[in-house]
């Protein structure tokens, strides 16, 4: 059986501030799930890593997309834009070669 936290989800303003990036819209939309982008529905947080799919986000019925910086300007009216930087940010440059 789901845990409260899993019941109610996370503000996406609570995901950005655990593991960074950049939130273009709204802080307080809660996500409980993620999903494809075709499958998502509202609540689901969904993710786009391949720009071939890009025409498919606009049709996602989820509640957010994750996003590279290299997107972040996707124009997709209705769904708040999560800009995962985190990735770059945890890049551990403390080897050389």
């Amino acid at each position: 059986m789901p845990g409260p936290a899993q019941q109610q989800g996370w503000s996406l303003a609570e995901l950005v501030g655990r593991f960074g990036g950049e939130l273009l819209g709204a802080g307080d939309v809660r996500v409980r799930s993620v999903a494809t982008l075709a499958s998502a529905g509202p609540g689901d947080l969904t993710f786009l890593s391949n720009p071939r799919y890009f025409s498919d986000a606009g049709a996602t019925r989820a509640s957010a997309i994750l996003l590279s910086p290299a997107q972040r300007d996707a124009v997709l009216p209705g769904i708040d834009l999560v800009i995962n930087f985190a990735a770059e940010s945890h890049v551990d440059r403390s080897i050389s070669g």
